[in-house]
């Protein structure tokens, strides 16, 4: 950002100096050393760097206000952040250095020493000199190859925050309430029925109680969510098959009979759990589409028998115990779903009864015909009154836990857009800024180029030029310069986006849509920059 404004600043600087020239010339003739020109022409563009840096500090002073006040809840120890001397340290260094990258070739080529010849180039009317024209034209081709960079990578974070946000996970998250449970204490568990000698509360309990209350559509229960990007670790072993416990690994979840209808997951062959499914009954699990193909790519999943390595199901003291197996009986498949995380892969899952496998802290799931933080008051009466020793973890909504997931990445991309909505959604405001420099620079070159050869499209036209013929001429040479720089950014983006890879969520670091709007975007806009000062031209 700060190189385009550079080679903005720097060009309407040379455009300045320029139109000195004449003066400057005479006052190198008259004796001055060429260091004093060009350290008065310094310091015009240090006064005018160290405003912009004063400026710049103020708003990013309140900048971090308002993202404090924003993101505070999102982003960890945001609150401590403050700007200090250190930062305003910095500010006053990149105003020196604005000062020499915008000011120094400027004044080095406004004040070289073959006085001759820059008396014959000032008196020309036509021109300013081809050093200078060059100069020129080499800064738009860096301002728009720059710009493209930059358009480029914001419009990629875009893109990845978008489909971030859009995501389909395979479940539906409205209305839907999340809570965690603990029955490690003595005195409470997860799984055991309560009788007339054991009243304990029991999670079955709980969920017929919380089924009952208004509003509630249906309760189920998961030992965990899915969340982190640790890959599938569980070994497991097909009956029958070629793979080998080491070749199969997959993801394992306990869930109770009601957890596929609460989180809208569908359910693609065979059956779902039932109440029937306890720890005296036959083992059987519910596989992902994804294990499907995976390890039964040609054959029917279903009444397949696999193990699962170091798991059995549990076998409670004083009840009839089936005969110990380790085998488990595939009795259907459900559609996959992904991890409330920012990995969009969906892995192999395996899902086994709760009650066979249970847990001491599972994860409670309440889905709600109404507005779920309206019901969680109601959740939270009901488990306090089942038993106010239950220890417990904060109720949140579906919704909420997704959006600390996608915490990092929107903070990431509202940098990019920090001040203001519109810019956030269509390049970011930084994207926005550098397209307008861009489209200032091309003009400002343009409109100079057209002021200096005035006389010359008048005499073309008094021969008997056409409007269009003016037209092309004058938006050709500034497209040309446009073209050049895209060709150039195009090269160098195309090789520093890969830098931004663990920044992207299902975007490609060189994703071509995105490479051919933008470069059409910033063409478009830099044909109206050529076009209107073109168009002046034509009123000679």
């Amino acid at each position: 950002m700060l190189l385009i404004t550079c080679a903005n600043v720097a060009n309407l600087t040379l455009a300045r100096a320029t139109a000195q020239q004449k003066e400057i010339v005479i006052r190198l003739a008259l004796g001055a050393s060429r260091w004093q020109v060009v350290r008065q022409l310094l310091t015009e563009n240090f006064l005018l760097a160290l405003a912009g840096g004063i400026v710049g500090w103020l708003l990013a002073w309140w900048g971090l206000a308002l993202l404090i006040a924003t993101n505070a809840a999102q982003v960890p120890r945001l609150q401590n952040v403050r700007l200090d001397g250190w930062a305003l340290g910095l500010t006053l260094i990149v105003s020196l250095l604005t000062t020499l990258l915008c000011g120094l070739v400027p004044a080095l080529q406004t004040t070289k020493p073959d006085l001759n010849q820059a008396l014959k180039e000032g008196g020309k009317s036509s021109t300013t000199g081809s050093s200078h024209n060059r100069l020129r034209s080499a800064l738009v081709v860096a301002e728009v190859a720059l710009s493209l960079m930059l358009l480029i990578g914001a419009g990629l974070m875009i893109n990845s925050f978008v489909r971030l946000v859009t995501i389909n996970r395979g479940f539906q998250p409205d209305h839907l309430l999340v809570a965690k449970l603990d029955f490690s204490i003595s005195g409470f568990t997860s799984w055991v029925q309560p009788t007339a000698t054991r009243p304990q509360v029991t999670l079955l309990a709980l969920m017929q109680r919380l089924q009952a209350q208004p509003g509630v559509q249906s309760v189920a229960t998961i030992n965990a969510l899915p969340q982190g990007n640790t890959p599938p670790r569980q070994p497991i072993l097909i009956e029958n098959s070629q793979f080998t416990a080491g070749q199969t690994l997959c993801n394992f979840t306990g869930i109770s009979p009601d957890y596929f209808r609460t989180l809208g997951i569908p359910l693609r062959q065979g059956r779902a759990f039932t109440e029937g499914d306890v720890f005296a009954a036959p083992a059987v699990v519910i596989i992902n589409e994804t294990f499907a193909k995976r390890y039964f790519a040609n054959e029917n999943p279903i009444g397949k028998r696999l193990a699962m390595e170091g798991r059995t199901p549990w076998q409670p003291a004083g009840h009839n115990p089936r005969a110990t197996s380790p085998w488990s009986e595939v009795v259907g498949i459900v559609a996959d779903t992904r991890k409330l995380n920012l990995n969009a892969d969906t892995v192999p899952e395996i899902y086994a009864p709760y009650w066979q496998y249970p847990m001491q802290t599972p994860e409670l799931l309440v889905r709600t015909d109404a507005n779920a933080s309206i019901v969680a008051v109601a959740v939270r009466d009901e488990i306090k009154a089942l038993n106010k020793g239950l220890p417990m973890q904060k109720i949140q909504t579906m919704n909420e836990l997704l959006a600390d997931v996608i915490a990092e990445p929107r903070f990431h991309t509202m940098l990019l857009g920090l001040f203001g909505v519109v810019a956030l959604l269509l390049l970011g405001l930084f994207g926005v800024v550098a397209l307008l420099l861009s489209a200032i620079g091309i003009y400002r070159v343009i409109s100079y180029t057209v002021t200096q050869r005035t006389p010359e499209f008048g005499i073309r036209m008094a021969l008997g030029a056409q409007v269009t013929d003016v037209l092309k001429l004058v938006i050709a040479q500034g497209m040309r310069l446009v073209l050049l720089g895209l060709v150039i950014g195009l090269a160098a983006t195309f090789a520093l986006t890969r830098l931004m890879k663990s920044l992207l969520f299902e975007v490609s670091a060189t994703d071509p849509l995105t490479f051919v709007l933008i470069s059409l975007l910033l063409a478009g806009v830099a044909l109206l920059a050529c076009w209107i000062p073109a168009r002046r031209a034509t009123k000679v």
